[in-house]
């Protein structure tokens, strides 16, 4: 069964500063352990693979592994839970720890 994310809120890419801005979908729960999230939430840098999970307004930069994809999903294997909630448009801009903007 795939779980799909749910648009839970969303804003514009970048605000008049040019910081990026994030869209956030919600994890759905599972029969399995695998989560499945839009293609553009997995970051893959020199140094790691990671999603970006929002934690009590702030960018948590979670490592995860790649593993399927189905149309513009893609199953990662790590630290996430259902109803966790990841950025739809993730980038290594977003920096850990960062503030997220609710709109």
């Amino acid at each position: 069964m795939i779980a799909r994310g749910a648009v839970h809120e969303s804003s514009e890419d970048r605000d008049l500063t040019g910081t990026p801005r994030a869209s956030i979908d919600s994890l759905s729960n599972a029969e399995n352990e695998n989560r499945w999230v839009p293609k553009t939430s997995v970051v893959t840098t020199t140094e790691r693979t990671f999603v970006i999970r929002d934690r009590n307004h702030r960018a948590e930069w979670v490592e995860v592994k790649k593993r399927a994809t189905e149309g513009d999903l893609v199953e990662v294997i790590g630290p996430l839970a259902p109803g966790d909630r990841v950025v739809r448009r993730a980038t290594d801009e977003l920096r850990d720890g960062a503030a997220l903007d609710r709109l």
